[in-house]
């Protein structure tokens, strides 16, 4: 299956993390861990945010990749199901 896993980072623990070094540390260890098939970076609600498309069908998949994000950064997550407008065609086809 395929998921929208979307983080923000709160601005303190952003910008201790920016200074210290670690953000891009996390960041880079997230895109690794994800392997995502596409990754975007952008701010939310004044906050810095990622959204990443991982393709998985294990959902220790997440644990793995929540539980620094969440440790270091204090990361909010929403991991979302989404499909492809082909894999929504088909689910909409009658019969």
């Amino acid at each position: 299956m395929r998921f929208m896993y979307k983080f923000t980072i709160p601005v303190e623990q952003g910008n201790a993390a920016h200074a210290d070094g670690t953000l891009p540390e996390a960041i880079e260890s997230l895109i690794t861990a994800a392997a995502p098939e596409a990754a975007y970076f952008t701010m939310l609600d004044g906050e810095r945010a990622g959204i990443l498309f991982i393709e998985t069908d294990d959902a220790s998949h997440f644990t793995r990749l929540n539980e620094p994000l969440m440790a270091k950064l204090d990361a909010a997550i929403d991991i979302i199901p989404v499909q492809s407008i082909d894999e929504l065609r088909k689910g909409l086809r009658k019969g």
